[in-house]
């Protein structure tokens, strides 16, 4: 589903946003805005302000007009610290668990620390996992840095989802330009961002990755910039002007501790680098990607065209590549955003989806009641097909149809029909199932059985007067023979004893004459 992102670029004197609409295959720019962020001038006679108060009642004011100036509210808003509230560092472990990784974060990032581990804010993301380790980067700022720039973004009602380091927004754009370039991991790509206060530096390299993305083999932030350079008119290195020499100043201060940037980059990967790809405001400059392919001593060239945005001014690099990253998903992916400082979402970004997922409960609930109504359908036609069998049934046996159940059922066991006269049970199979049960030392010979519908009677010789008992005894323990009354005993001429015992007879009766 489409989403529409907006990445904010804060400088310290510059604030600018970049609208994007979306998905993570394919984007629009739809809006970009720049305001200046202009701290008022204490009067005269005034004590002497915080300065940085003054700078945050700046950046609220700039935050309210670039939100007037785009004019859409965005669903999700991503930033990043600027380079001097946030540093960075690699870490190698000699796991790759994530579980693991997690335990042992907080430890080794206390080692790098001057301060306090409570006082920070960090995260990281994994840049490379091969068997037996993994390879870090770090990100680490100020928890006060962070809870105050939270704090002045969810005033003016742009509560990020996502606050990261700022060269991971260049790395970010980079890939989205220049993917093509990098087919294997042999390839590698500098991107830079030469801004008017900060330089930043990101190393991509082809990857093997599932959706063919650029890998992030290296970056860094630099508090080092080449001035506005909106404020000189057509900026350009080749005519060898006043103007051009004061540009060649500017840029010399950023170029030595690139150069270094680049050289601790080799040192932790010594695979050749392919070139520079130069981003953002430096990329006005007429003359520039020469002059900085004789400095760093690699091709350069210049991205002046922003991906997804047709036209769009090369100053926005940083703002599109952080909005880019809000289309990102996964849990590999750095943000400070987490613990007490975690994103719960604000009201305005819920209000826009509830309208969807409401249509979505919808068409639900109206599939599951078509779905329910198709059953009920189908359960009262099978319903009459039941009855209409159960009424030729008791038809043919009754004589009258019944398509009641319990009703038939009744008759059926107990009314006054032919039916309820038959025994569920023969008077011969109990009769024999008790004898069964008779133990034979008594020495029992039947010599005869009588039965009617609900009595019988049999008659045998025994050993002796003990096995009558036992043999009255085995039929009681019958279900189906109710009462037992001893009938003729006596001895006869063999010294054996003649027996006769009348039981009622309970199985196949009606439940009023069962025993």
């Amino acid at each position: 589903m489409a989403q529409k992102i907006l990445g904010l670029d804060i400088g310290t004197r510059i604030l600018r946003g970049a609208l994007i609409e979306g998905t993570a295959r394919e984007f629009a720019v739809r809006a970009t805005a720049e305001v200046p962020i202009e701290p008022r001038v204490a009067t005269e006679g005034e004590e002497a302000p915080d300065p940085r108060e003054l700078w945050r009642e700046a950046f609220a004011s700039a935050l309210a007009a670039l939100r007037a100036r785009l004019g859409a509210q965005p669903d999700a808003v991503i930033t990043a610290l600027p380079p001097a509230q946030a540093s960075s560092t690699f870490l190698e472990l000699p796991f790759g668990e994530t579980k693991k990784i997690e335990a042992t974060l907080g430890f080794e990032v206390e080692n790098i620390l001057p301060l306090d581990l409570e006082e920070v804010v960090y995260d990281y993301q994994v840049l490379a996992r091969t068997k037996g380790k993994s390879e870090l980067l770090v990100g680490i700022t100020r928890g006060e840095d962070l809870e105050a720039l939270l704090s002045a973004l969810a005033e003016a009602s742009l509560d990020p989802r996502v606050v990261t380091l700022p060269a991971l927004g260049t790395f970010l754009l980079g890939a989205e330009a220049c993917a093509s370039q990098l087919s294997s991991a042999e390839n590698g790509l500098v991107f830079v961002d030469l801004g008017a206060e900060r330089t930043l530096v990101a190393i991509a390299r082809g990857t093997a990755d599932k959706r063919g993305r650029p890998a992030l083999a290296f970056l860094r932030s630099l508090e080092t910039g080449i001035g506005e350079v909106a404020e000189l008119a057509n900026p350009s290195l080749e005519d060898g002007s006043d103007q051009a020499r004061e540009i060649q100043r500017r840029l010399a201060a950023a170029i030595r501790p690139l150069r270094q940037t680049i050289s601790a980059a080799r040192t932790r990967d010594t695979r050749a680098l392919d070139g520079v790809r130069l981003v953002g405001e430096a990329c006005r400059i007429a003359g520039i990607g020469p002059w900085l392919e004789r400095q760093l001593g690699l091709p350069v060239e210049v991205v002046d065209a922003l991906p997804g945005g047709d036209g769009a001014d090369p100053a926005f690099a940083q703002a599109v590549g952080l909005a880019v990253r809000g289309l990102e998903r996964g849990r590999n992916l750095l943000n400070f955003r987490k613990g007490p400082y975690a994103f719960h979402g604000d009201l305005s970004y819920l209000k826009g989806k509830l309208l969807r997922v409401g249509a979505a409960a919808a068409v639900i609930v109206l599939l599951l009641a078509a779905h329910a109504f198709s059953r009920l359908a189908a359960l009262d036609k099978r319903e009459a097909e039941l009855d209409e069998a159960l009424c030729s049934v008791t038809l043919r046996v009754l004589g009258a149809c019944e398509s009641d159940f319990n009703i038939a059922l009744s008759k059926l066991r107990g009314g006054d029909t032919r039916v309820a006269q038959i025994p569920t049970v023969s008077a011969l199979d109990v009769m024999s199932a008790a004898i069964e049960k008779i133990p034979t030392d008594v020495g029992l010979r039947v010599t005869e059985i009588e039965s009617t519908m609900d009595r019988m009677r049999v008659s045998g010789v025994v050993d002796s007067f003990e096995g009558v008992e036992r043999v009255e005894s085995a039929l009681r323990e019958h279900e189906c023979i109710g009462e037992v009354r001893q009938g003729r005993v006596q001895k006869n001429r063999d010294d054996k004893v003649e027996l006769t015992l009348d039981a009622t007879y309970v199985c196949g009766q009606r439940e009023e004459t069962r025993g």
